[in-house]
């Protein structure tokens, strides 16, 4: 009962990152009962060369459900994202990448496709805060703030919830699908963290645009 108590926690927590945007569907695909995970990995890598990002997300997805703790293909998953310019859904792969990793070469590339989505996302952000400068009324931007407070509050529940969830599965050793549950708790918190940081950064550049308008 504590296990889904715990697990239900991160899955919830996670949809905290969630920002608003047009969800990228991939292909529903009924792949073959006796390919393994490193068979489907190869077939996915043979999509990405030919530059097919979306359609090989599938076959690195399963293939990470196929074979456990698969740290290259959640990497993969995560690159393929990145190349699709969905940053946000590149994280999550990308952090389960980092906390599977045993490989030092393949940490080193996560943890640079990191620092790429991190840059990507910042220069989005910027040009965002360019562009509404000149699109947002006083209206506008009182509405903005107002749901921007309230996911943070949203946030800082969660990372609450997590803080107590994470000493139970560290105590506990629990596992989801071969992942540390504890490892994944802790990383969910820090991602939120960064969320929170970010949503203060908009809260404030909101309320000086606010003032300058009145």
């Amino acid at each position: 009962m504590k296990k889904i108590f715990l697990f239900s926690i991160l899955l919830l927590c996670i949809s905290f990152l969630e920002l608003p945007r047009k969800a990228i569907a991939t292909e529903d695909i009924n792949f073959p009962k006796e390919l393994n995970g490193d068979q489907l990995y190869q077939e996915g890598l043979k999509l990405v060369e030919q530059e097919k990002y979306k359609k090989a997300i599938p076959y690195f997805e399963e293939a990470a459900r196929r074979k456990a703790n698969y740290a290259e293909a959640y990497y993969q998953a995560g690159f393929c994202y990145y190349m699709m310019k969905d940053y946000e859904k590149a994280k999550l792969p990308l952090n389960f990448a980092k906390v599977l990793s045993k490989d030092s070469d393949l940490t080193e590339k996560i943890v640079s496709l990191q620092r790429r989505v991190a840059e990507e996302e910042k220069m989005v952000e910027r040009y965002q805060r360019q562009l509404d400068k000149y699109q947002l009324s006083i209206k506008d931007i009182r509405i903005k703030i107002r749901e921007l407070n309230a996911k943070r509050e949203e946030i800082v529940k969660a990372i609450h919830s997590l803080m107590d969830a994470g000493r139970d599965a560290a105590i506990s050793g629990e596992r989801v699908g071969g992942l540390s549950l504890a490892a994944l708790i802790a990383e969910t918190r820090e991602n939120l963290r960064k969320e929170l940081r970010k949503i203060d950064r908009e809260i404030k550049d909101l309320e000086e645009r606010e003032k300058s308008r009145e």
